[in-house]
């Protein structure tokens, strides 16, 4: 189906097409057949509600000497059958992000808009990084100065840097015996009013600063790997970087896999990683570039499968036509009025009625909440828990063991004694008609009662109370099993494969946060120690508990330890799996270092 593309972009006579990722699109979709539409800049508005833009139709040739060719520019509205293409550069100022919100309101009416603008709005493309820990190296973003010049001098060298820059503008290395770093630092904070990145430099960046393209959440078989040249540390392209293809690596593979589905799911369609040796630096939503490099060294056509050419169709169902409308009318109506006139009727004979039947399911525990949906008729409430991933018949009381008769002397029973006889009441006698004088008359109190001592228990009544006492724990221990939760544990020792690659991730963020939090106290005092510690994790990521099993000796130790699982909550969600578990327990050793350093003993 031919569609209407418009590309938001930055002035088309200023771009290079032999590296501009935009014109490559471009070229594809007018291969395709689709019609083109260049907005102006500056030409997105909103008029009573309504997205209009102001564009122009845009013929595109692969050809230096000569682009683009464009038309008239008129008002055009947003709506159904329109694929937007956002691509314009950094920086996400003010203006940047006015734009994204009246795209917000072109893709309510209908149209598909790549990538989604309110991802664009979200992932600044340095910090998105850091929302997969478990990829990143040792990270520090803040407007203290202070904090982020130890954190250079911690790690020897860094790499510093804004967070809304581009093309490796305002990036600089720096670290222990560099005069500038001050005033580095001043310039990145503005004075303490701006947020700055400081990351551990990787030497790996002299075989190249690697782009990995995600089209609908999945890689590209290849990357651009951009050296830097001479004495430069920085690898873009912009800065004079060399761009040479390689094929991704396992670890490529892995990053790529961690980010993926996470840029899928907000609507991220097309997305550029940037990793260095095995880290992940970057990830660029805004206008991912090195499509054309990657055409030119592998023949590829990345273009061609983008999520503008494969996905957008399948989002943009066309709107019925009026003519399919009316005859769908048409019939319709015909058959209504036939079944009317020829009074054609259908009667279906029933099986024969059943008699109501009801099943109550005797449930020996009973919980205050009753369950938003339960699984069966039962004599009382009870919140369902244990093991299974499935609904499970409360079972019934286990039948006790039938007495059997025994040869012997079996013990007399007792006779009921006679009760004592009542003596008569003894006629009280108050006063006489005509006395003057108060007769005290002697009243008998009542002798008090003695307690008796209990009878001695035969065999068979102790018999009786003992299972009477099993039969209640068993009772009360059957209400403890099914209101607690599904735990399962995860330890260094013993680790399910379902469970590995979280476990791991897991690890990473909980040394990340406690480096980047390790106590300042016991760094001074160069205070060392192991701590073991356990912690219940919830399905959705957060912590249900946290303790310590084995103190380090030094309570401080323990306190941060505990710290570090707060300030690191919410973990990654449990992964699915068969169990379907409920609690994930983790128990971990930690070893914190005199030098200070969070070490996790693996």
């Amino acid at each position: 189906m031919p569609l209407n593309v418009i590309v938001v972009m930055d002035p088309i006579a200023h771009i290079k097409i032999a590296k501009d990722t935009t014109f490559a699109m471009l070229l594809e979709a007018q291969r395709r057949g689709h019609a083109l539409h260049y907005v102006r800049p500056g030409g997105l508005a909103l008029e009573g509600g309504v997205a209009v833009a102001w564009t122009a139709p845009l013929q595109v040739r692969d050809d230096p000497a000569g682009w683009y060719e464009l038309g008239a520019f008129s008002r055009t509205e947003f709506g159904p059958g329109q694929v937007v293409l956002m691509r314009k550069d950094p920086p996400v100022d003010a203006e940047y992000v006015y734009d994204t919100q009246v795209l917000d309101v072109a893709a309510a009416a209908g149209a598909c808009v790549v990538n989604n603008p309110q991802g664009l709005r979200d992932y600044n493309e340095k910090l998105a990084a850091l929302l997969f820990p478990q990829c990143c190296p040792p990270t520090l973003v803040s407007r203290d100065a202070k904090a982020l010049k130890a954190f250079a001098l911690e790690h020897g060298q860094a790499v510093l840097k804004p967070l809304d820059g581009m093309g490796g503008r305002s990036i600089f290395r720096s670290g222990q015996g560099d005069p500038n770093l001050n005033v580095i630092l001043e310039t990145l904070t503005d004075g303490g009013r701006k947020l700055a990145l400081a990351q551990k430099f990787i030497p790996d960046i002299t075989a190249g600063d690697k782009r990995i393209l995600l089209v609908d959440g999945e890689p590209v078989d290849y990357c651009l790997a951009r050296i830097p040249q001479g004495d430069e540390f920085r690898g873009n392209l912009a800065a004079g970087g060399r761009g040479e293809g390689r094929p991704l690596s396992e670890r490529d593979r892995w990053i790529a896999a961690q980010v993926g589905p996470e840029m899928k799911r907000r609507g991220m369609r097309f997305v550029g990683l940037d990793v260095i040796g095995d880290f992940l630096t970057e990830v660029n939503v805004t206008s991912p570039t090195c499509v054309r490099e990657l055409d030119a060294q592998y023949g590829l056509n990345i273009a061609g499968r983008s999520a503008l050419m494969d996905a957008a169709p399948a989002v943009l169902a066309p709107p019925p036509r009026e003519a399919q409308r009316l005859g769908a009318t048409i019939a319709l109506s015909v058959l209504v009025h036939a079944l009317l006139i020829l009074g054609v009727g259908f009667a279906v004979k029933g099986d024969a009625p059943l008699v109501p039947t009801l099943e109550v399911i005797f449930s020996q525990t009973r919980t205050a909440l009753t369950p938003k949906q339960a699984d069966f008729l039962a004599a009382a409430s009870q919140e369902g828990g244990g093991e299974h991933d499935r609904a499970q018949r409360p079972r019934d009381n286990q039948a006790g063991i039938v007495p059997q008769a025994q040869s012997g002397i079996s013990p007399v029973p007792q006779q009921q004694q006679p009760a004592a006889p009542v003596p008569p009441p003894q006629a009280r006698v108050v006063s006489s008609r005509n006395g003057q004088d108060t007769v005290a008359l002697a009243q008998s109190r009542p002798t008090p009662l003695q307690p008796t001592p209990d009878a001695p228990l035969t065999a068979r009544e102790q018999r009786d109370a003992e299972m009477a006492r099993l039969a209640a724990e068993v009772h009360l221990r059957s209400a403890q099993y099914a209101k607690r939760p599904n735990r399962k544990f995860v330890s260094a020792s013993t680790r399910e494969y379902a469970y590995a690659s979280y476990l791991r991730a897991w690890v990473d963020r909980a040394e990340q946060v406690g480096n980047l939090n390790y106590p300042d106290e016991a760094r001074q005092r160069r205070l060392g120690g192991q701590v073991v510690i356990s912690v219940g994790v919830r399905r959705d990521g957060s912590v249900e508990s946290s303790r310590v099993l084995k103190s380090s000796g030094t309570p401080l130790l323990d306190e941060a330890a505990l710290r570090v699982i707060q300030l690191a909550q919410p973990f990654p969600p449990l992964p699915d799996s068969d169990d379907q578990i409920d609690i994930l327990q983790v128990t971990r050793t930690w070893v914190f270092l005199p030098g200070g350093e969070l070490r996790d003993d693996r």
